[in-house]
């Protein structure tokens, strides 16, 4: 791809498309108290600001601007949190409108032009954005199958940063949301605008225009290090989480990556399809010989070092479970098992990349990565996993150390 750079700011040209995406990002701490100031701050800026007040005068301008669509968000990269700010619109040559300026503006607007009226919010709005999470949350809390995997978080990678966006205690968040006042969501704001990454634009773009992007922000890059990986510790004890709540239960069985190098992400992502295959060794084993199974799949935490296996199950069934894991590992250092499932992985990569040339979101997505410098494109990828062998594999098999079983009982009362 031929993504061009202007200090910090990334453009990629592309007449394929009807719209065009530009991001700007934005670095903040990694804590629990930044991940909400950051949920109430990203609604806070799409409701109301110093031109538009309200949400509707917002609503109504973006109709105006044939339907653009202004997005903040807090994003998670790794060890790294990030707000985003992210314009998406219509080519102005497809509706033959010159308004890019315009729209441009209104994206601007949003992001350097926050209603904070002599240090304060609009305290309506900020209750009500507050009560809005605080009810969403609540509805999580109360969900089995969301509380499950951020238990399974918070009890077998305890000190990991993924915990901090993933908080697993009701009590704690409440305790946190209510104590944050409007002179907290300013501070953020201020703190959070002075942490300029990056920023890109993708699509047919003149260059009239990427001028104008050029020239409407002044931000001063940060010293930003691009490392996202990290490796967690994961707890080496199983651990079982009995819930009255529901009747479901999973199983997972978790493994470090001893020789973990987040340059090797096409490896795990190879092996990761070859797992999550519905010929593969778990559906094979777990469904098809054993018969216990609703649901499974396998899944990397590509920063983190860590691998899992994942099974639904019936409670009883869960010594089954744990005695058809070496059935899944007998199949994965079979060399003519891994051979059809490493080609089976090489063709799903490339089917992949055939189908992203043709996707506007996932041309963005691969310019993200090139601008944030987390991951490699899709077709050096292909590359890579076309040259993996069957020992490259089973060697890879060779370095997972099995670390625990956490084992989610849903022993909710039927009658």
């Amino acid at each position: 791809m031929n993504i061009k750079n202007n200090k910090g700011f990334y453009y990629y040209k592309t007449n394929d498309f009807a719209t065009m995406y530009i991001r700007h990002y934005f670095n903040y701490e990694n804590t629990k108290e930044n991940c909400i100031k950051s949920m109430i701050l990203s609604k806070y800026l799409i409701k109301t600001n110093e031109v538009y007040k309200t949400a509707k005068e917002i609503s109504d301008k973006s109709k105006e601007l044939y339907g653009l669509n202004v997005l903040v968000r807090q994003r998670t990269f790794g060890s790294k949190t990030m707000l985003s700010f992210e314009l998406k619109m219509v080519n102005p040559r497809v509706i033959e409108e010159d308004y890019f300026l315009d729209a441009l503006n209104f994206y601007k607007c949003i992001m350097l032009k926050p209603n904070f009226k002599d240090g304060k919010l609009d305290n309506e709005l900020f209750n009500l954005i507050k009560n809005e999470i605080i009810n969403k949350k609540k509805n999580e809390f109360k969900d089995p199958s969301i509380m499950n995997e951020r238990l399974f978080y918070k009890n077998v990678i305890p000190n990991s940063d993924i915990n901090n966006h993933n908080i697993a205690d009701e009590k704690e968040f409440d305790s946190i949301i209510n104590n944050i006042k409007d002179v907290d969501i300013i501070n953020f704001y201020n703190e959070v605008i002075n942490n300029y990454i990056s920023s890109f634009a993708v699509g047919n773009l003149l260059d009239k225009e990427i001028k104008l992007i050029e020239n409407a922000f002044d931000f001063k890059q940060i010293d930003f290090d691009y490392k996202y990986d990290y490796k967690d510790e994961i707890v080496n004890k199983d651990i079982e989480i009995i819930s009255n709540d529901t009747t479901q239960s999973n199983i997972y069985f978790v493994y470090d990556i001893k020789d973990y190098d987040f340059k090797k992400s096409y490896m795990y992502d190879a092996l990761n399809t070859m797992l999550l295959y519905n010929s593969g060794p778990i559906y094979n084993v777990y469904r098809t010989n054993l018969g216990i199974m609703y649901a499974g799949y396998a899944g990397i935490l590509y920063n983190n070092g860590l691998l899992f296996i994942k099974i639904d199950i019936d409670k009883k069934n869960q010594e089954k479970s744990i005695n058809g894991l070496k059935d899944v590992f007998n199949i994965l250092h079979d060399k003519k098992e891994v051979s059809k499932l490493l080609k089976f992985a090489k063709e799903k990569r490339k089917e992949l990349l055939n189908s992203h040339s043709e996707d506007i979101l996932s041309i963005v997505k691969e310019v993200e990565n090139y601008t944030l410098k987390y991951d490699l494109f899709e077709k050096d990828k292909l590359k890579l996993i076309n040259k993996l062998t069957i020992d490259d594999v089973i060697n890879q098999i060779n370095n997972l150390e099995y670390k625990c079983m956490y084992f989610y009982k849903g022993d909710k009362n039927e009658k």
